[in-house]
């Protein structure tokens, strides 16, 4: 087996996954959590506001959901793993192509770049400027040799479809919430690093399986996931400035900074997708 035939491997693997991720919430989210998720998300809504007794009410749902977890971070984290891989691979078989056949891969560059520069134009000015070749195929016939070359982004891709699942974005909040109290910001390193050593799941791949995870739904769902977050964010600053004067942020707050940062670095995610949610200055101190 080839590099290539490795990435198909891990592809199938990673949808194999997601798809247990899609059963296991439509099993324990829709019909285990039918009436606390609805009733959760009322008292988070909106997110722009600060919900009443909030220590209580996190505290408590993360309780409620707590046997959920044990499953989720380690099918996450292997998706995580899968996708890293995968970008590994890209890379070396794109280095490979540049060496191996120059002319090949320049052309499929600017063949590439030619057609997102197309589909850009269509979204600004749809009325004026069509969608590239809907009539030849020219995408799904252009996608398997940007896969072969490397020029692809695993982190990026849409694996699986599925139809709307209501509430999967507070649902993988409460799932982040819960794992990301088992890691600490090493300073030296500048990532987070696992508590106890017997918890053994690494942040990095965690925070690319949440990438990925989000990737397969509604980008809707990726918002209303930030807003969750910088909600708690702005909750707990708030919270320990009246407890107490605020000389720097509790564990968790940082931890989810440190989370959002990199979830913006491997979800290729603007920087406003997090501050319209939580002010600049509190998201730079992560």
């Amino acid at each position: 087996m080839g590099l290539r035939g490795m990435d198909r491997t891990l592809a199938f693997m990673i949808v194999q996954d997601l798809q247990n991720v899609v059963k296991f919430y439509r099993r324990q989210g829709l019909v285990g959590l039918k009436v606390f998720l609805p009733e959760f998300q009322n008292e988070l809504s909106p997110t722009n506001t600060l919900p009443s007794a909030a220590g209580k009410l996190y505290a408590s749902a993360l309780q409620r959901t707590s046997k959920l977890w044990p499953w989720m971070i380690d099918t996450v984290s292997r998706v995580g793993q899968a996708q890293l891989l995968r970008r590994q691979i890209a890379s070396e078989l794109n280095f490979s192509c540049r060496l191996d056949s120059p002319t090949l891969s320049s052309a499929l560059e600017v063949m590439n770049e030619s057609v997102i520069n197309d589909i850009r134009a269509h979204y600004a000015h749809p009325d004026r400027k069509p969608y590239p070749s809907e009539d030849k195929q020219l995408l799904p016939s252009l996608a398997p040799y940007l896969d072969c070359l490397g020029l692809s982004c695993p982190l990026l891709k849409i694996y699986i479809t599925t139809e709307p699942l209501d509430g999967i974005a507070c649902f993988i909040f409460l799932f982040v919430l819960s794992q990301l109290q088992q890691y600490k910001y090493d300073f030296k390193m500048g990532i987070l690093v696992p508590k106890d050593r017997g918890y053994t799941f690494d942040s990095t791949p965690f925070v690319v399986g949440v990438v990925t995870l989000l990737k397969q739904f509604h980008s809707e769902n990726t918002q209303k996931f930030v807003a969750y977050m910088a909600q708690y964010v702005r909750c707990n600053v708030v919270i320990t400035a009246r407890e107490s004067k605020l000389k720097e942020f509790p564990p968790d707050v940082m931890n989810i900074l440190i989370f959002l940062r990199d979830f913006c670095k491997y979800g290729q995610c603007n920087r406003d997708v997090i501050t319209q949610h939580l002010p600049s200055y509190l998201f730079d101190t992560g």
